[in-house]
C-alpha cells in the first residue's frame, strides 16, 4: 500500500541567549566598546519532530533534506539544501541541528517570515518523500539578535551614537534613543500633616509636632525652655542643697490637644474641648466622633453610621472602607453551635475559603483555595493546590492547581484545572480533564471528558466517554488512546490498550455492549461484541461483527467479518459464526444475506479483489471484480449449493447453485463469465453467458444461453436462446429454443422445434421435428424428419423430404427427394429429382432424371431426357432418348425423340425428332417433324 507520512514538528529554543544580550545592551550599562570578548554564538538551531507512517510512529534510520523558503508554497528558496543522513528515529521522535555551517546563507534570518521544507527517505524507500513546509516562528529569529552588538535601531527607532557615561541609561529624547542620567524627572511630591517640603527634602513641621529633646544641661543647671525642634535652654539651679527652691517657671507651652500653660507663676494645662469625651450621655449611649468633636450617640447606629455591623443591618456603608474581617494575617472563622462553619485564611495573594466541617482542610502554603462545605470527621474535604475548589460533598480532594470538585463522595481531582462535577469514587489525574458525575470513574488523560456512568476509564489525552458503563469494573467503558470517544453503553473500548496512546487515536464507539474500536480513527457505532480494529475501520452495529483491516466497514448484522483493506459488509449474517458474511480480499463488498463470501479466503488479501455479493445465502464471489447479486443455496441444507463466481470479472445475478468461471485454479482463463439467475447453471469460459433457467452450461468463450433447461453451448460464440436439452458444439452455432435440438456445425442455426440437427457449416433449421441439416449452408424451414444434405440445399418444410443435391430445393410436401445439384421440388409426395437442375412442381411419384428436366405436377410422370418437360397428368414419360421433349399432360404419353411435343391425351407416342401430337388417343408419330393434331390411333411416319 502507498506510504502515508505525517510529521509533527517542534523548534527548540536554542538561541535564547542572544535575546538576553540584546536587552542588556539596550539598558546601556556602559560603553559597548568595553564588553569583554565572548565566543560567537553561531547560526545553528535545533529542530525536533515526530514522524508517522499511516498513523504508526516510525522507528528506523532515515535520511533527511532541509531547505528554507520565503513562502508557504511556491516562492523562492533561501540558501542551499542541508542533507542529514543516518538520523535515528525512536517511536517517531528525532532531533537534528540545522544551519550549523550557515547552509541557509547569511540572509536566512533577517526578520522576514521563513518556512522550512522537509523531505525524508527511510529504509526501503526509493526516493525522498516531501513532507511539506513548516512555518518558523520566533525562536530561529534569535539569530538576528547577533547583530545587536552594534544595533542602530531599537523598536524601529534610531539609537544615538553618543557614548554613554557611567550610570547613564537609554532614554527617548523625542527623536532618538540617547544616553541620559538615570534620574526621576516626573515624580511629584507634597507634604502631609506634620511635614514640610524643601525642594525634594521632607522635614518635620515643628510648628505642629514636638521633636524629641536632643540637648542636655550641665551639672548644676536645668532645662529652662524646650523648643519645638528639640533643643533646650539651660539655666543654673537656684536650689541650695537641702533647701526648697524659690524660683519661678520659665514657661509652660501646651501641646496638640491641650490648652492653657503660661510663662510664669502657677499655670494650668487642660484638654482641649474637641478632645474631651462627653460626660452626660444617656444609658447605653457611646461617644462618637462627629468630625469635629466627641458627641453622645446611640450604640446601634451612631451619629455617622459607626464602624460596626448591626444585627439589623447597616446603611450608608462604603465597601472601600467598611468590611467584616481582620486587618492582620490572622484567619477569620464563622461558627454555628460552637463549631466552625466557615474559615477565611489569608495567603498573601488570594485568601482561602474553607466551609463545612471543621476537619475540612487546605494544605499549608496554598492560595486561592475554596471548600464550599460538606465533609465529615471520617471523610473531610481537602484541597492541596492553589486555586483548587471543592464545593461540597464528603471525602473529596482537589490538588495541583485550579482543580475543581463540585461535590459527591470520595472524588479526587488531582491535576491542573481538572474538574469533577459530582458522583462518587471518581479519580481524575489528567490536566484539564472533566467528569460531570457518575461512579467509580478514572480519568488520566489530559483534556479528557467523562459525562457520567460507572466504572468508565478515560486513560488518554482528549478522550471522551459520555456515560454508560457497568456495575462491576470489567463492564465499564475504556478509552485507551488519544482523541478516543465512547458515547455510552457498557464494556466498550476505544483504542487498542497496547501501552501506547497514539497508535489507535481518534477511535469511536457510539454505544452498545462489548464493542471495541481499536484501530486508528476506527468506529463501532453500536450493537454488541463488535470490533473495528483496522485503520479507519467501521462497524455500524449488530452483533459480533469484525472490521479488522484498513478502511473496512461492516454496517451491521451478526457474525460478519471484513478482514481485508477497504472491505465492506452492509449487514446480514447468521446465528453462528459460520453463517456470517465474510470479505477476505481487498475492496470486497457483501451487501447482506448470510454465509456470503467476497474474496477467495486463501490467506492473502490481494488475489480476489473488488469482489461483490449483493445478498442471498452461501454465495461465493472468489475472483477479482467478481459479482453476485443475490440468490443462494439450491438445497437449504447444503452450503455448497450457493452461487459461485470463480474467475475474474464473472457475474451471477441470482438464483441458486450457479457458477461463473471454470474453477480450475486459474481465475484468469474464464473471465467475464455471466449468469443472470436460475438454478445450477454454468458459464465456464471467458465471456460465456447464461441468462437463467436450469442446468444450462455455456462451456466455451463468448457462448450464450438465454434460459430454459439442460441446454449446453460447447463452442465459441455459440448461442442457445432457451428451450430444453438443446446443444451447440460448433463455433458460432445458434439454437433459438425447442427441445433436444443439436447445432454442431460452425455457424449452424436451429430456430426451434424438437430433435432437429444442424451439423454442417452455416446449416439452418427453422423449426419442426427430427429435421437434419448436414450439408454446408443447408436449410430446413420446418416440418418433420426432413434432411438437407447438399451444399446450400433447402427444404422449406413438409415431412421426410430429402435434399441431397447441392443447392437443391424442396418447398414442402412429403417424402420428396432432390438428389442432384440445383434440383427443385415445389411440394407433393414421393417426388424425386435426380438430374441436375431438374424441377418438379408438385404432384405424386414424379421423377425428373434428365438434366434440367421439368415436371409441373401430376402423378408418376418421368422426365429422363435432358431438358425435357412434362406439365402434368399421369404416367407420362419424356425418355432419355430425346432431349427438349415436351408433354403437356394427359396419361401414359411418351416422347422418345429430341424436341418431341405431345400436348395431352392418352397413350400417345412421339418417336421422331421434332414430332408433334396435339392430343387424342393412341396416336403415333415416327417421322421427323411429323404431326398428329389429335384423334385416335393415328400414325404419322413422314
Amino acid at each position: 500500500m502507498k506510504r502515508s507520512l505525517v510529521l509533527i514538528s517542534t523548534l527548540v529554543l536554542g538561541l535564547l541567549f542572544a535575546l538576553v544580550v540584546t536587552v542588556a545592551l539596550a539598558q546601556g550599562p556602559g560603553p559597548r566598546e568595553e564588553r569583554s570578548p565572548q565566543a560567537p554564538l553561531g547560526t545553528a538551531f535545533t529542530y525536533q519532530g515526530r514522524l508517522f507512517d499511516d498513523g504508526t510512529p516510525v522507528s528506523d534510520t532515515c535520511d533527511f533534506q532541509f531547505s528554507l523558503w520565503d513562502a508557504p508554497s511556491g516562492g523562492a528558496q533561501v540558501g542551499g539544501i542541508q542533507t542529514l543522513t543516518g538520523v535515528s528515529l525512536s517511536d517517531g521522535y528525532f532531533t537534528v541541528q540545522l544551519n550549523g555551517s550557515g547552509e541557509f546563507g547569511p540572509d536566512a534570518f533577517t526578520g522576514d517570515a521563513r518556512w522550512l521544507e522537509i523531505a525524508v527517505q527511510c529504509t526501503g524507500d526509493t526516493d525522498y518523500t516531501n513532507l511539506g513546509r513548516q512555518p518558523l516562528t520566533a525562536t530561529p529569529y534569535a539569530l538576528f539578535a547577533l547583530n545587536s552588538r552594534s544595533t542602530e535601531r531599537l523598536q524601529g527607532y534610531p539609537v544615538s551614537v553618543t557614548a554613554p557615561a557611567t550610570g547613564e541609561v537609554l532614554k527617548w529624547d523625542g527623536g532618538a534613543w540617547a544616553p541620559a542620567a538615570d534620574e526621576d524627572s516626573d515624580t511629584t511630591y507634597s507634604a502631609g500633616i506634620g511635614l514640610t517640603l524643601l525642594d525634594t527634602t521632607f522635614n518635620v513641621d515643628t510648628s505642629t509636632i514636638q521633636q524629641r529633646v536632643a540637648d542636655v544641661c550641665l551639672p548644676g543647671s536645668s532645662i529652662r525652655v524646650i523648643h519645638a525642634d528639640g533643643t533646650v535652654e539651660c539655666e543654673e539651679d537656684d536650689v541650695v542643697s537641702g533647701t526648697a527652691g524659690a524660683g519661678d517657671i520659665t514657661a509652660v507651652y501646651p501641646g496638640v490637644g491641650l490648652t492653657g500653660g503660661g510663662l510664669q507663676g502657677d499655670v494650668t494645662v487642660t484638654l482641649d474641648i474637641p478632645y474631651r469625651l462627653p460626660q452626660g450621655c444617656a444609658n447605653g449611649q457611646i461617644a462618637e466622633w462627629d468630625g469635629s468633636a466627641w458627641q453622645c450617640g446611640d450604640d446601634d447606629t451612631g451619629a455617622a453610621g459607626g464602624d460596626f455591623w448591626s444585627l439589623t443591618g447597616n446603611a450608608g456603608t462604603n465597601p472601600a472602607i467598611n468590611f467584616l474581617g481582620t486587618p492582620d494575617e490572622q484567619p477569620l472563622e464563622l461558627r454555628v453551635n460552637g463549631g466552625r462553619a466557615l474559615r477565611l485564611e489569608p495567603s498573601g495573594i488570594s485568601p482561602n475559603l474553607i466551609g463545612g466541617h471543621g476537619d475540612n482542610q487546605v494544605a499549608a502554603g496554598v492560595v486561592g483555595a475554596v471548600i464550599g462545605g460538606g465533609g465529615s470527621s471520617a471523610y473531610p474535604n481537602r484541597v492541596f493546590g492553589d486555586y483548587d475548589t471543592v464545593s461540597g460533598g464528603e471525602g473529596n480532594e482537589a490538588s495541583d492547581g485550579h482543580a475543581t470538585v463540585g461535590g459527591g463522595y470520595l472524588n479526587r481531582a488531582e491535576a491542573l484545572t481538572a474538574t469533577i462535577g459530582g458522583g462518587e469514587h471518581i479519580n481524575v489525574t489528567g490536566q484539564a480533564a472533566t467528569v460531570a458525575g457518575g461512579s467509580w470513574l478514572t480519568v488520566t488523560g489530559r483534556y479528557a471528558f467523562v459525562g457520567g456512568g460507572r466504572h468508565n476509564r478515560a486513560l488518554a489525552d482528549y478522550a471522551t466517554i459520555a456515560g454508560g458503563g457497568g456495575f462491576v469494573y470489567d463492564l465499564g467503558n475504556l478509552v485507551s488512546d488519544e482523541y478516543g470517544t465512547i458515547g455510552g453503553g457498557r464494556d466498550n473500548q476505544a483504542g487498542d490498550d497496547a501501552g501506547t496512546v497514539t497508535d489507535a487515536a481518534y477511535a469511536t464507539v457510539g454505544g452498545g455492549e462489548g464493542n471495541t474500536a481499536s484501530g486508528f480513527a476506527s468506529t463501532a457505532s453500536g450493537g454488541s461484541s463488535n470490533e473495528a480494529s483496522g485503520y479507519i475501520a467501521t462497524v455500524g452495529g449488530g452483533l459480533s461483527n469484525l472490521s479488522s483491516e484498513d478502511y473496512t466497514t461492516v454496517g451491521g448484522g451478526r457474525h460478519n467479518r471484513a478482514i481485508a483493506d477497504y472491505g465492506t459488509i452492509g449487514g446480514g449474517g447468521g446465528d453462528i459464526p459460520d453463517l456470517g458474511n465474510l470479505v477476505s480480499d481487498e475492496y470486497g463488498t457483501v451487501g447482506g444475506g448470510n454465509d456470503n463470501l467476497a474474496g477467495d479466503d486463501a490467506g492473502t488479501t490481494g488475489d480476489a479483489m473488488y469482489a461483490t455479493v449483493g445478498g442471498g445465502q452461501s454465495n461465493r464471489a472468489m475472483a477479482d471484480y467478481a459479482t453476485i447479486g443475490g440468490g443462494g443455496r439450491s438445497n437449504p441444507n447444503d452450503d455448497a449449493t450457493g452461487n459461485r463466481v470463480v474467475d475474474d470479472y464473472g457475474t451471477v445475478g441470482g438464483g441458486g447453485n450457479n457458477q461463473a468461471g471454470s474453477d480450475d485454479g486459474d481465475p484468469t482463463d474464464a473471465v467475464y463469465a455471466t449468469i443472470g439467475g436460475g438454478l445450477t447453471n454454468l458459464a465456464s469460459e471467458e465471456y460465456a453467458t447464461v441468462g437463467g433457467g436450469r442446468s444450462n452450461a455455456a462451456n466455451d468463450e463468448h457462448s450464450t444461453i438465454g434460459g430454459g433447461g439442460e441446454n449446453t453451448a460447447s463452442d465459441v460464440y455459440d448461442t442457445i436462446g432457451g428451450g430444453y436439452s438443446n446443444a451447440t458444439d460448433g463455433p458460432y452455432a445458434t439454437i433459438g429454443g425447442g427441445e433436444d435440438n443439436t447445432a454442431t456445425g460452425e455457424r449452424s442455426t436451429i430456430g426451434g422445434g424438437r430433435f432437429n440437427s444442424a451439423s454442417a457449416y452455416t446449416s439452418t433449421i427453422g423449426g419442426g421435428q427430427s429435421n437434419t441439416a448436414d450439408g454446408i449452408g443447408a436449410t430446413i424451414g420446418g416440418g418433420g424428419s426432413n434432411t438437407s444434405s447438399g451444399f446450400d440445399a433447402t427444404i422449406g418444410g413438409g415431412y421426410s423430404n430429402e435434399a441431397d443435391g447441392d443447392y437443391a430445393t424442396i418447398g414442402g410436401g412429403e417424402v420428396n427427394t432432390a438428389n442432384a445439384q440445383h434440383d427443385t421440388i415445389g411440394g407433393g409426395w414421393s417426388n424425386e429429382a435426380d438430374g441436375p437442375y431438374a424441377t418438379i412442381g408438385g404432384g405424386y411419384d414424379n421423377t425428373a432424371t434428365g438434366d434440367r428436366s421439368t415436371i409441373g405436377g401430376g402423378e408418376s410422370n418421368e422426365t429422363s431426357g435432358d431438358r425435357s418437360t412434362i406439365g402434368g397428368g399421369q404416367d407420362n414419360q419424356a425418355t432419355a432418348t430425346g432431349t427438349h421433349a415436351t408433354i403437356g399432360g394427359g396419361q401414359e404419353n411418351t416422347a422418345n425423340a429430341d424436341h418431341d411435343t405431345i400436348g395431352g391425351g392418352y397413350s400417345n407416342e412421339a418417336d421422331g425428332p421434332y414430332a408433334t401430337i396435339g392430343g387424342g388417343e393412341d396416336n403415333t408419330v415416327q417421322g421427323s417433324r411429323a404431326t398428329v393434331g389429335g384423334g385416335g390411333i393415328n400414325t404419322a411416319n413422314n
